[in-house]
């Protein structure tokens, strides 16, 4: 069965040169595509889990400064009617 050029038997039983009938595309074997993959898929997941990590760090600063605001905020308004307690 040729189609286009290409002849669908050939392609997957290998030509006559000695090739395996491993599928290749653009020099890669479907192995190496497959080792490839779970090398991306470890790469990503290791990527994210540092990405939460700085997550992680970046709400503990936020957390820290919200405190410090609170703290801030709970002296002016402690000033501020220690004042309006003195005029009064």
């Amino acid at each position: 069965m040729k189609t286009g050029g290409c002849d669908f038997f050939q392609w997957v039983d290998g030509d006559s040169e000695g090739t395996d009938s491993t599928v290749k595309e653009e020099g890669y074997t479907i192995i190496e595509i497959m080792l490839e993959n779970k090398m991306l898929l470890t790469k990503n997941m290791r990527l994210r889990l540092e990405n939460n990590e700085l997550n992680i760090d970046e709400m503990r600063r936020m957390r820290s400064r919200v405190t410090r605001m609170e703290e801030k905020i709970k002296l002016y308004k402690d000033k501020m009617s220690r004042d309006n307690k003195r005029l009064a």
